[in-house]
């Protein structure tokens, strides 16, 4: 039986089936890896780069395109990639490269400028670039909450103070102060601490505004109380041991410079912050501090009923004749009990002048103890010329009880009124009660009186008697006045003729005697009592007495408004 091909199993027998197969060729693997390792190196070639940020300055003197760097702390961070001016050709646009590493710190604190030789008030910088050519300097602060930026101005000159120094940054403003430049110092104790970043006068044309930078630690003896000042190049002072001069240092003297200190005050000390605003006062005696040292003193609070004029800070504290302590602060505030202002008074006692061999936690209560007794603050006058106060610590005899009472932020010691206080309180007090007296009403009376016996003493003229002057004059002449002087005519003519009789004259010398001495008073009586057109002695005497009264009066108003004003009136006068 013949097979049919369909049942040949032979393999050979079997017909080959041809076809291209789906897979890539191995050829196309090359190309696409060198592609991707291409692509891969251009974005790491780029990827370090940097950033690329633009600087604008005035001038690029010493900077050339792909040489000049930028530098960090003295490291290279960065280079110029080109260089050309604005469309104002005003400024010069830098293009930089900043490495990747350095990226993160291009914030709104980064600043540049260019590093060159300089010389200025702070002294010489930049000598290294002499021989290793200009580049351009970078300071900026790691603060990640400031946000990134790639356009900036650069700085004509370098900046005293690094964006992230630590530190304290101030504004002083002053209405003077030409003497102070940028790179001046600031000193703490004749100690540099800081220096001057910036000057610059403010809109309003009147006021000169400083930026100064305190450095770490000595930031801390800053707060709310702190006073500034400018330095003086000399000080010329004339005591009892001659002439003393003081000279500042020569930095000051080319540059000048500022002070400050930190007085104890009764008001509350706060810290402060960056940006702070504080008056620049143009000396220290301006800026009212005495810089004894408190740090060992106790401090009291004073209240006084009586003027503070003549007492200021830095005022001595003294007990018999020795100063103990001085004055820190004269203050006005409101007594919230009362509603009325007062003016406490500071004082600072020294320990090593009260309780000499004592501790000094033993002085308190060797006060408390000495108040006990009767110790007492009262002003006294240093000079009578000056007006100059200061406070003396007296003894008193029979005092009240009192005694040194707790308080915030010092305890309160007893004060009494001064001995000049006194003398014019109680002036005071009598003025007060003449001023309370109805001296016009009293016055009035009086006047009102002396008319009434003016008229009746002298012998008015016709037309002072009215329409019937006769009538009038013979009412007058009934009256007790007149009838008494008329019988002191009568009495008069009487005895005339018998004093210059001869019998009269025959009799003995001690009746003639008395007789005379009689007809003398009738006569004095008659001369009181009797007025021709001019008036009387009695009534001259009397209205001079009313007239010197009316001007006292009016004397002793004037002196009590006048002492109301002014206390001290009565001994320096009203100038």
């Amino acid at each position: 039986m013949k097979q049919t091909p369909e049942n040949n199993s032979d393999p050979a027998a079997q017909p080959r089936t041809t076809g291209r197969t789906n897979r890539i060729s191995l050829i196309w693997v090359v190309p696409l890896t060198a592609l991707v390792i291409s692509f891969w190196l251009t974005w790491q070639h780029y990827a370090s780069l940097g950033s690329l940020i633009t600087i604008r300055f005035v001038s690029a003197e010493g900077l050339e395109t792909g040489k000049t760097a930028v530098r960090f702390r003295s490291v290279e961070v960065g280079k110029v990639e080109s260089m050309h001016l604005d469309s104002t050709l005003q400024q010069v646009i830098v293009t930089v490269r900043i490495n990747k590493e350095s990226r993160n710190f291009l914030n709104e604190s980064t600043r540049f400028w260019i590093e060159r030789p300089r010389i200025g008030p702070g002294g010489v910088s930049g000598l290294g670039t002499l021989f290793s050519g200009a580049y351009i300097a970078m300071s900026t602060s790691a603060d990640k909450s400031l946000g990134y930026q790639e356009t900036f101005t650069g700085l004509e000159d370098p900046p005293l103070t690094t964006t992230d120094e630590p530190g304290l940054h101030l504004l002083l403003t002053s209405t003077s102060g030409a003497s102070l430049a940028t790179g001046a110092p600031v000193l703490y104790k004749q100690f540099e601490v800081g220096k001057i970043e910036s000057r610059r006068l403010v809109d309003d044309g009147q006021t000169i505004a400083y930026g100064i930078f305190i450095n770490e630690p000595y930031d801390r003896f800053i707060n709310s109380n702190t006073r500034f000042w400018e330095l003086g190049a000399f000080k010329m002072d004339f005591g009892a041991q001659g002439m003393t001069v003081e000279m500042e240092s020569l930095s000051v003297l080319i540059s000048g410079g500022i002070s400050f200190a930190t007085p104890k005050r009764l008001k509350e000390e706060t810290p402060v912050e960056d940006d702070t605003l504080f008056e620049l006062y143009p000396s220290l005696e301006a800026a009212h501090l005495d810089l004894t040292n408190t740090e060992s003193a106790f401090g009291y609070i004073l209240h006084f009923d009586e003027s503070l004029r003549g007492l200021g800070i830095g005022s001595p504290v003294e007990y018999q004749g020795v100063q103990v302590g001085h004055v820190a602060d004269i203050t006005i505030e409101n007594n919230a009990e009362t509603g009325k202002l007062t003016t406490p008074v500071l004082i600072f006692l020294h320990s090593d002048r009260i309780g000499n061999g004592l501790e000094e936690k033993s002085i308190p209560a060797l006060l408390d103890k000495a108040v006990a007794q009767g110790l007492r603050a009262r002003l006294q006058y240093s000079s009578w010329l000056t007006n100059q106060l200061f406070i003396e610590l007296v003894m008193i005899d029979d005092p009240q009880h009192a005694s040194i009472n707790p308080g915030d932020p010092y305890p309160d010691f007893p004060a009494i009124a001064s001995a000049m206080g006194e003398i014019m309180n109680n002036l005071s007090s009598v003025i007060s009660k003449i001023d309370k007296l109805p001296l016009e009403e009293l016055l009035t009376s009086a006047n009102v009186l002396i008319r009434d016996f003016d008229s009746l003493v002298r012998n008015p003229a016709d037309d002072e008697l009215g329409e019937q002057p006769q009538l009038r004059r013979e009412q007058l002449q009934s009256a007790p006045v007149q009838s008494l002087l008329s019988k002191v005519n009568h009495a008069l003519d009487g005895l005339n003729p018998i004093l210059h009789s001869d019998k009269t004259q025959a009799l003995p010398a001690q009746l003639s005697a008395s007789i005379r001495k009689l007809n003398s008073t009738l006569k004095s009586v008659k001369q009181m009592l009797e007025g021709d057109k001019a008036r009387s002695p009695l009534y001259y005497e009397i209205s001079t007495t009313l007239k010197e009264l009316t001007r006292a009066a009016r004397s002793v108003g004037r002196l009590s408004e006048t002492l109301d004003e002014k206390p001290n009136a009565l001994i320096f006068g009203n100038d």
